[in-house]
């Protein structure tokens, strides 16, 4: 458990505020699937089995370029039977995968819009992204390819190492 006085914490936490997402961001991947645009509910559900979350590919498109994310939780709103969507009608736009009306993942993410970052965005500026936008993840673009995601966990991992470097340095 680290140990902060508040003049630590007000260090750490200055330092953190000013870090590019470059030097946050997840290059890897590794808890993400990439879909195409126009992909059967299948693959979706093939996807999120195993990733978090699903980025999107624009149209007709195999490099990083991508319009949309996927989240585990538009799955689980398909799959509500359509009575008891009533009161999140606006939010789940009236799909359920239980009476085959949601075939594509076009389904989930019609309307969606993308809030990225540019690799040199200061984390207090992705987090108000995120905080304002209400989204989970960021995706860090640049010449409009994915070059990496921001969540909350890749954020606090670089709070903690900060904070953890510091503890040491004192």
């Amino acid at each position: 458990m680290l140990d902060w006085t508040p003049e630590t914490r007000q260090r750490v936490f200055e330092e953190f505020y000013q870090l590019p997402a470059r030097q946050v961001m997840d290059t890897t991947f590794a808890n993400a699937a990439f879909l195409p645009a126009h992909c059967d509910i299948t693959e979706v559900l093939d996807a999120l089995v195993i990733a978090d979350h699903a980025w999107v590919r624009a149209e007709d498109r195999t490099d990083r370029r991508v319009n949309s994310i996927v989240l585990r939780q538009d799955l689980l709103r398909a799959l509500e039977p359509p009575h008891a969507s009533y009161t999140r009608i606006s939010r789940t736009r009236s799909c359920s995968l239980a009476h085959g009306s949601a075939d594509c993942v076009c389904c989930f993410t019609e309307g969606r819009v993308l809030h990225s970052v540019a690799p040199d965005t200061p984390c207090r500026d992705v987090l108000h992204v995120m905080e304002t936008k209400g989204v989970l993840y960021v995706p860090v673009v640049e010449d409009g390819l994915l070059i990496g995601e921001m969540g909350a966990l890749h954020l606090l991992q670089a709070v903690h190492a900060l904070a953890s470097r510091e503890a040491t340095a004192s």
